[in-house]
């Protein structure tokens, strides 16, 4: 969060991640594509694309270790309609990576 930025990313076509034993590695493996987005921005980035994502039911929560994030994770894994993946670290592993790739090219 010190960043303020949201971190995305797009996986390589047809690779399922949770057949990986560790979710946050298969993340950093197969990530393809970064999109970085200034939480100032994310209201309007949402307004301009709501239309074309009006259809999408998926939720997503973050949520630290040690917080109860398995049992959640067990939970939702137990319907059949929704999927869990417990504590994929990458989001913050990107962040850091970006934030170093700018500051080094600042300093040049």
């Amino acid at each position: 969060w010190e960043q303020e930025v949201l971190v995305l990313i797009r996986p390589v076509d047809g690779v399922d991640l949770k057949i990986h034993p560790y979710f946050g590695e298969a993340q950093r493996r197969n990530a393809v594509e970064i999109l970085c987005i200034p939480l100032a921005q994310l209201e309007i980035v949402a307004e301009t694309v709501a239309d074309k994502v009006a259809h999408v039911q998926e939720v997503f929560v973050y949520i630290a270790a040690r917080c109860g994030s398995t049992l959640l994770t067990r939970l939702v894994e137990a319907t059949s309609a929704a999927q869990a993946v417990s504590e994929p670290d990458v989001f913050s592993t990107i962040c850091m990576a970006v934030h170093r790739v700018r500051n080094s090219s600042k300093s040049r």
